[in-house]
């Protein structure tokens, strides 16, 4: 009989079927008996392979690995409990699979969720599954955005995604609204792990300094053009972080060759520069040559057929970088490779011997200070700041700083602007090299990165309502200077986040919020 016995008849019925489809999965053993091992409905079908949970489960357990798998049909997930490192488990569950690790993703667990008999709560490691799925997708959309139109995958990470100091600003700041901290060596981190470190609560917050000041560094842009006072030196700070962010995040792949890396996020950051050309050249019903071409600070064209002079650091930015990728050849690669300290010292003497010479041959007035032969040798600072690793190396650096920065005050007129200017140039110096990153109160930090992350933007839009509509109100000095801080920042800030809308939508369009974060994780 096949089923339950409703009477004593049913007892007596023979055999009804031949073969019983189970669904449990079993093994053979040498000698012969079948032992159960699972269920084959627990199954998912990924990249065409169907794939027993159970399967895998017990190819873990052979090798000592407690875990509970499921999935669907986009990827895997093992819940496990036996304290192995996460990329371990997923490349035996790639052996054992044939998935890629694009398709399987391993999450540490105190203990496995059972059930009241001492079973594994199938149900509650879903739900688990569930939870990393919302949590990836969550931290990936936000990298997707920042990087698009590149795709992005849980497996990727900041560094090698080629992210530059300016998305490193912007995702630092996702990660403390999302995660309530900014964990150290974040960049290096797989999205996906990034996705699952546990929030922080708490009053402090733990930032990197470089952070700070460039909110420093912009705020005294806009304050000294809004108001004229003495206090110069943000722009030329901003220059040092250029270089110091060069070191940081672009390092390691000039030295591979990868140019075109750094070649991409240049052309990101001046594609945020190219609609104020456009509207600078309908206002003026004349294209703004220089500017477009990125030689306006060379001193060298009238003043009057490109942009103002407040946006030579977009120029010198985009020729430092330019400069950088064709010097960076085969044999320059394997010697800064090599000696990336001992190399920034040689860069640094000669960067900071065309800073005195170039006016020699190349005398264009009192805009020399705009051109790049007179800044270089500030992101060269950064590079050689970024690479001193060690107490003597950082001891060495600060002595340079502290001989170099005085003397080029006193070389620049001595008066009080030229030494506000290079004083502030060497306590950045030495902020970076002796606090690279400090704790501050929640309420500082939530006030200021999202000013860190805007700083671009800030720095191409601040003048533009100060200019265009405040000087027509005729306005007290005092309210004026307000105004003008005021609009200048929330102008930048407004600008960043349309450009994070825009690039929200495009992704959106492309179906990529549905992509991201479900179809892949890190294995390693």
């Amino acid at each position: 009989m096949m089923g339950y016995a409703l009477d004593r008849n049913d007892l007596a019925r023979g055999a009804e079927i031949g073969d019983l489809s189970t669904g449990d999965l079993a093994e053979r053993c040498e000698r012969g008996f079948f032992r159960v091992v699972g269920r084959l409905k627990r199954m998912s079908k990924i990249a065409g392979l169907r794939i027993s949970h159970e399967a895998v489960e017990h190819a873990l357990a052979s090798r000592g690995i407690v875990a509970a798998v499921t999935g669907d049909d986009r990827r895997l997930i093992a819940a496990y409990s036996s304290g192995e490192a996460p990329e371990d488990v997923c490349k035996l569950m790639i052996a054992v699979s044939g998935l890629t690790a694009l398709h399987v993703e391993a999450a540490a667990v105190d203990a496995l969720p059972r059930l009241a008999s001492g079973k594994v709560d199938c149900q509650a490691v879903a739900q688990l599954a569930r939870r990393i799925q919302q949590a990836d997708a969550g931290i990936i959309e936000a990298f997707g955005r920042a990087f698009y139109p590149r795709r992005v995958t849980p497996a990727d990470s900041f560094e090698t995604l080629g992210g530059d100091s300016l998305l490193y600003v912007q995702l630092s700041l996702t990660l403390e609204r999302k995660l309530g901290r900014i964990p150290e060596g974040w960049e290096k981190i797989p999205v996906g792990a990034l996705a699952r470190l546990g929030s922080q609560k708490g009053n402090r917050r733990v930032v990197d300094t470089d952070m700070l000041m460039r909110v420093l560094a912009i705020l005294l842009v806009v304050l000294h053009h809004a108001t004229l006072w003495p206090i110069p030196g943000g722009a030329a700070a901003l220059v040092m972080l250029v270089g110091y962010g060069l070191a940081r995040f672009h390092g390691t792949a000039l030295m591979r060759g990868e140019t075109s890396r750094l070649l991409r996020a240049v052309a990101t950051n001046l594609a945020v520069y190219a609609p104020l050309v456009a509207g600078y050249s309908i206002a003026r019903g004349e294209v703004p040559w220089p500017s477009v071409f990125l030689v306006g600070n060379l001193g060298i064209f009238d003043p009057k057929h490109m942009l103002p002079y407040v946006y030579w650091f977009v120029e010198a930015y985009a020729q430092v970088m330019l400069i950088v990728a064709a010097l960076f050849s085969p044999a320059v690669r394997k010697h800064v490779a090599a000696k990336p300290f001992a190399t920034g010292i040689a860069a640094l003497v000669v960067t900071v011997a065309v800073k005195f010479l170039a006016p020699q041959v190349w005398a264009v007035g009192a805009v020399q200070i705009f051109t790049v032969s007179d800044v270089f040798y500030l992101a060269v600072f950064g590079w050689y700041v970024f690479h001193a690793r060690t107490a003597r190396q950082r001891l060495l650096v600060l002595g340079v700083a502290i001989m170099a920065f005085p003397f080029m005050a006193y070389w620049g007129g001595n008066w009080i602007v030229s030494w506000v200017k290079f004083m502030l140039q060497l306590a950045c110096v030495a902020t970076l090299l002796y606090a690279p990153r400090v704790t501050v109160p929640r309420q500082v930090a939530a006030l200021a990165l999202p000013v860190a992350a805007a700083g671009y933007h800030i720095y191409l839009f601040h003048r533009l309502v100060p200019e265009l509509l405040l000087t027509q109100l005729k306005l007290p000095w005092p309210v004026m200077i307000t105004l003008s801080v005021a609009a200048g920042i929330l102008s930048g800030v407004a600008a960043f986040h349309a450009q994070k809308a825009l690039t929200a939508w495009l992704a959106s369009r492309r179906g990529r919020g549905a992509a991201l974060g479900i179809h892949a994780a890190p294995a390693e």
